[in-house]
């Protein structure tokens, strides 16, 4: 799906023969022709907007575990190597991912696609932002290759959608600006007066249903900073949301403050996401994170954005799913 940008430049010199100009020409012709993609991008999207990072990465030329696995790469992989582009589906939130003012991307998800992509032979990649609510379903009427924003594996998702292997985990907590918060969910449902701030489309509203909390109790947000703002503006009591992007932007606001681990509110596993079907390029992704788990990189980049690669270790998509599905 990815824009037809990868066709390479190359430098004439003149030729004293009119059989070997004819030759070259006939290469260049031949070459142009075959990086044309197979498939055709969306242009027209009213839930997102369109965002190029204003430069494409470049690979490295040693070969690497994932260039090894995707090498042949099949299908829809195949029609992304031959392009060397892709568009991908994001939400703008750090410290998970997010887009700055010259168009580049920035955060935890798009430091490790910059590794994993280029290894593939896919130089080119421009995002889309939506919400987490447009994510999936712009995925499957193919405004975008696959979702690289944060997303959480669970149980309503795993029918869906492939997830790559988890490649972070965040313990769930709750901001506030009082003088004390609850330790979990079912203390919120105990007292109805509370009001909690949650993001449209969040994973975060199995377990608040599950606790006995009221969808009265509850103040619908776009992201993290509108809830914060709830929380300033007297409109909510609380916010849910994962530790690391609570803790990337409340230092806007002194007033914030953040409680404990929730403790009956489950630790997210997020992953990249892909169309069922879509195994070629899902199993290049997993090769690529199981190497740069092996060689340090997750690690690095994991702290960089205040994640700690222990809490994936043994971790599966396939295995969560599993889990999942089983004890729903």
């Amino acid at each position: 799906m990815g824009d037809d940008q990868g066709a390479t430049r190359r430098l004439w010199t003149p030729v004293k023969r009119s059989l070997a100009l004819a030759a070259v020409a006939a290469f260049v012709v031949s070459g142009c022709s075959s990086t044309k993609s197979t498939s055709s991008q969306e242009s027209t999207t009213p839930t997102v907007q369109a965002a190029d990072t204003g430069g494409a990465s470049t690979a490295s030329t040693a070969p690497s575990a994932a260039t090894s696995a995707a090498s042949q790469g099949s299908g829809h992989l195949a029609d992304l190597q031959k392009s060397k582009a892709v568009t991908v589906g994001i939400v703008n939130q750090l410290p998970g991912s997010g887009v700055q003012p010259d168009g580049s991307m920035t955060g935890f998800s798009p430091d490790l696609m910059n590794v994993i992509l280029p290894d593939l032979g896919i130089t080119k990649i421009t995002p889309k932002v939506g919400e987490w609510s447009t994510l999936i379903p712009g995925l499957l009427a193919d405004h975008w290759d696959f979702v690289g924003a944060q997303m959480v594996i669970n149980a309503d998702r795993c029918p869906q959608v492939l997830f790559s292997n988890p490649w972070s985990a965040s313990p769930e907590v709750f901001a506030y600006v009082g003088d004390s918060a609850p330790s979990s969910l079912k203390d919120v449902a105990a007292n109805p007066k509370l009001k909690l701030a949650v993001q449209s489309g969040s994973t975060f509203l199995t377990p608040i249903h599950a606790a006995g909390i009221k969808d009265s109790q509850l103040v619908t947000v776009a992201d993290i900073r509108s809830g914060l703002d709830a929380l300033t503006a007297g409109r909510a009591d609380l916010l849910i949301a994962g530790k690391p992007s609570i803790l990337g932007i409340k230092d806007l606001d002194s007033r914030i403050k953040l409680s404990a681990d929730i403790t009956d509110s489950p630790t997210s596993y997020t992953a990249y996401v892909f169309k069922k079907g879509d195994t070629a390029l899902r199993d290049a992704f997993n090769a690529a994170i199981a190497k740069l788990t092996q060689d340090g990189t997750l690690e690095t980049i994991s702290k960089k954005w205040g994640y700690d690669v222990a809490d994936i270790a043994g971790k599966t998509a396939d295995g969560l799913c599993a889990s999942m599905t089983a004890s729903s």
